[in-house]
């Protein structure tokens, strides 16, 4: 943080003063030589002077001037989204609720009551060019209570089913096509990050 300081009452820079000396042990280090001075017995002036403009009978304690510059980049961040509760069958990984849909139902059927969609949702499961992975995949599917081996796979017929579990209990990635959120097919459940 960047600041300014306009004008300091002798009492902090005595107190300050008074502080450093004792973390020090009355031991100050010059700064260029590097020799080692001892203070003996030095008085401190812990004397409070009024400001120059206030009355000398006033009873409150005066307050300093102080003017700080916050940096752009020290602000907090409150556009920060909470960690998602997830619903029911969901599991939370990397900030996001995934489910396993029902046959035939895309990820937007599957997250319409969860919240809606994650956008950030072929990122992992989606094909290498989206971000994806067969490890993350398996991962989710894992946290989703279906455990084993997920099989590399494609289809020709355009349908970006990504991460999926077929009917007959086989879990598949597709590395080809790209995972499309509105895809599906019938016998197929759709791994599907949703927003809550």
């Amino acid at each position: 943080m960047r600041g300014k300081v306009k004008r300091m009452h002798r009492h902090i820079i005595a107190a300050w003063l008074a502080f450093v000396l004792a973390a020090c042990g009355g031991a100050v280090k010059s700064g260029s030589d590097a020799r080692q001075d001892t203070i003996e017995d030095t008085a401190v002036d812990t004397h409070i002077d009024q400001p120059v403009d206030a009355p000398e009978d006033s009873a409150e304690e005066p307050t300093p001037d102080i003017t700080v510059d916050i940096a752009p980049d020290a602000e907090e961040d409150t556009a920060t989204d909470p960690t998602p509760e997830c619903g029911t069958h969901g599991a939370l990984m990397w900030g996001i609720c995934w489910y396993l849909g029902s046959p035939g139902q895309d990820c937007y059927e599957v997250c319409g009551p969860h919240g809606g969609y994650h956008e950030d949702t072929p990122e992992y499961v989606g094909t290498p060019s989206q971000g994806g992975s067969i490890e993350e995949c398996g991962a989710i599917l894992d946290a989703l209570g279906y455990s084993g081996t997920v099989s590399d796979g494609y289809r020709d017929d355009g349908r970006g089913l990504g991460c999926h579990r077929w009917n007959d209990g086989a879990l598949w990635w597709l590395h080809t096509p790209d995972f499309d959120p509105g895809d599906s097919m019938d016998p197929s459940q759709a791994v599907c990050g949703c927003n809550e």
